[in-house]
C-alpha cells in the first residue's frame, strides 16, 4: 500500500519531446486505496505464491469442473490466459468506490470467464474501455445494472 506524507504536487506531463510551450499538468488528488485486479494476461499460473503486496489466486480456491478423463471425474478450472491485458481498477476515497474496467484482450470470453472464476461476476463499472474494439463488459454488466 502506498502512503504519502507532506503536500501533494501536480504531476507534469509532456505531450512530446519537441514541445517548447508550457507543460500540461494533471492534478492528482490523494485516495484512500487503489486495487488493480489482473483479469487477463498472457500467462496464468495457479501454482505461484503471493509475493509482496501481490495476492494471487490459489488453485485450491478454483472451481471444480467435470471431466470424465480423471479418476474422480473432476478437475480444477483454472484461469484463461490469452494474448492481451485486462484489469479492473478499484479506487476508494472517502467511503466512495469507483471501478474502471480496461480490456485489451483478443476476446471477451477470457475476460468474462476469469471474472466468474474469480468471483467477480456481478461487478458494476462506471467506465469501461477497450483497446481492441471488442466489448469489455457484457450488456448485463453495465453501470446501470447494479446488483
Amino acid at each position: 500500500m502506498c502512503t504519502t506524507t507532506g503536500t501533494i504536487q501536480a504531476v507534469p506531463v509532456v505531450a512530446s519531446a519537441e514541445e517548447t510551450g508550457p507543460m500540461l499538468t494533471v492534478p492528482l488528488e490523494p485516495v484512500d486505496h487503489v486495487s488493480v485486479t489482473m483479469l487477463v494476461d498472457n500467462v496464468a499460473d495457479l501454482l505461484a505464491v503471493d509475493t509482496g503486496p501481490a495476492r494471487r489466486p490459489f488453485i485450491g480456491d478454483a472451481t471444480r469442473g467435470s471431466s470424465p478423463l480423471f479418476e474422480d471425474g473432476w478437475l480444477y478450472e483454472g484461469l484463461v490466459a490469452e494474448h492481451g491485458f485486462s484489469v479492473l481498477v478499484t479506487v476508494e476515497r472517502g467511503g466512495a468506490q469507483r471501478r474502471i474496467l480496461f480490456g485489451a484482450g483478443l476476446s471477451p470470453d477470457a475476460l468474462v470467464t476469469n471474472m466468474r472464476r474469480m468471483g467477480l461476476d456481478r461487478v458494476t463499472s462506471r467506465s469501461s474501455c477497450s483497446a481492441t474494439g471488442t466489448p469489455t463488459t457484457p450488456p448485463a454488466w453495465t453501470a446501470s445494472s447494479a446488483p
